[in-house]
């Protein structure tokens, strides 16, 4: 009987174990993912400011890694617009990461590929007259695996 007791003890001391590394490690992530967000959303608005784009506030932005998988640094912004349309949407990309590349090298931002932008436009659309922007922030592996398969789904439709 004792050594039932001991087993259970060890599998409920386990068992906690295991909840909080799960905790610890969670916690840990959404730390990086409001440092990751903060960074983005201020080179965003950046970005806006310089292309000369009206918005009234900085857009907030959603973390896209929901859907695909944890540690994914990406973030989805939705602008109201006015006068743009699906033609101008390739050339507003190319701008946009022109820009987030000029901010990661004023502010000295170092991503997950030495030779690598830090910050990319990973998709763009226009939906009525909201412009939506998704911009992965390549600080890890999650994120590059998940940029190289948008480039895929890209290259395929």
């Amino acid at each position: 009987m004792k050594i039932i007791y001991i087993l259970l003890g060890v599998i409920v001391i386990g068992a906690f174990s295991l909840l909080y590394q799960r905790y610890r490690r969670k916690k840990a992530l959404l730390v990086v993912q409001a440092a990751s967000k903060k960074i983005t959303d201020e080179a965003l608005a950046y970005c806006l400011q310089e292309l000369g784009m009206d918005f009234s506030d900085v857009p907030n932005s959603h973390v896209i890694s929901d859907v695909w998988g944890k540690g994914v640094m990406a973030f989805e912004y939705q602008i109201k617009v006015k006068d743009l349309n699906r033609n101008s949407l390739k050339s507003l990309e190319m701008a946009i990461n022109d820009k987030l590349s000029y901010f990661a090298q004023q502010k000295e931002l170092v991503g997950y590929l030495e030779k690598g932008p830090i910050f990319v436009v990973s998709d763009i659309w226009l939906q009525e007259d909201i412009l939506h922007i998704d911009i992965s922030h390549l600080v890890n592996q999650a994120t590059v695996s998940y940029l190289k398969d948008m480039r895929t789904l890209e290259k395929n439709n």
